[in-house]
């Protein structure tokens, strides 16, 4: 082989392995969110990779996408994530979560909170999840019931009580169910109060006011 062309296949055979990695794909998270879409640095997750050695562009990447506050768009936008072949799918709240699961089986799915997943169907274990979702839980609807309970006993004279919940959540019937069970039980009037938008909230304790309750009750599922 003569010298020049030698030396030519050299430094392309050098420049393969760089050429090789370059084109390989990067590990994806994609992240569904309720509001705007916003730059990964915006994001607490991207802070925190950041901080153990996960840095967008060098060893990982990120699929945004955001509803702008728009419910109905979670499941096209989920569907288009998993199109998107991420190794991982981070959201939060029980709309997402549900937008997410339907979406795939397949792709491990992390939810930041949610009501009760057994609920959603989205596990049938809480200590153990069985299906590709996994995260943090911030109710039970065990506890439901519990926590009018617990307001009746810190207030006794809570003859009537506003129950303020979101209809619009998947789990929410279920809740407001235990909710009213425990209601009759202890003799409790339950003022219902859906609130399906910002603008429901004004509306909401006017009713509080005109209906004259002792207590007010929020359910703390998202």
């Amino acid at each position: 082989m003569r010298r020049r062309g030698f030396i030519t296949l050299l430094g392309g055979a050098a420049a393969w392995p760089i050429a090789a990695f370059a084109q390989q794909r990067l590990p994806r998270i994609g992240v569904l969110l309720y509001g705007r879409a916003v730059p990964s640095g915006d994001l607490q997750i991207a802070a925190e990779l950041a901080r153990i050695g996960y840095v967008e562009g060098r060893n990982i990447a990120y699929e945004i996408r955001g509803a702008e506050g728009d419910i109905t768009r979670l499941p096209p936008l989920a569907r288009e994530l998993v199109a998107a072949r991420p190794e991982v799918l981070v959201g939060s709240t029980a709309q997402i979560a549900v937008a997410l699961f339907n979406a795939t089986r397949e792709i491990p799915i992390v939810i930041t909170m949610v009501s009760d997943p057994i609920v959603l169907g989205l596990s049938t274990s809480i200590s153990r999840p069985t299906r590709n979702v996994t995260g943090f839980t911030i109710s039970s609807l065990s506890l439901a019931a519990k926590r009018l309970e617990i307001l009746h006993e810190v207030v006794p004279a809570s003859s009537k009580v506003a129950y303020l919940w979101a209809p619009q959540n998947p789990s929410a019937a279920f809740y407001k169910s235990r909710v009213q069970q425990a209601a009759v039980a202890l003799g409790i009037k339950l003022v219902s109060l859906p609130l399906t938008s910002e603008a429901d909230i004004v509306g909401a304790f006017a009713r509080v006011d005109e209906e004259q309750v002792t207590a007010v009750l929020t359910e703390a599922h998202a």
